[in-house]
């Protein structure tokens, strides 16, 4: 993955189609397990 390359030539802040089988992906599994995680937290607090 060419993050840093995507990141200076600005495609990074423009995702498109063409990243979204990638970088996408990759985003919604880090957010979904994030979430996941913070909801665990709370309700494990309670």
């Amino acid at each position: 993955m060419d993050g840093l390359s995507d990141m200076t030539t600005g495609k990074y802040h423009q995702p498109g189609p063409e990243h979204f089988d990638s970088d996408g992906a990759a985003t919604m599994v880090v957010v979904g397990w994030l979430v996941g995680w913070l909801v665990g937290w709370l309700v494990g607090r309670e």
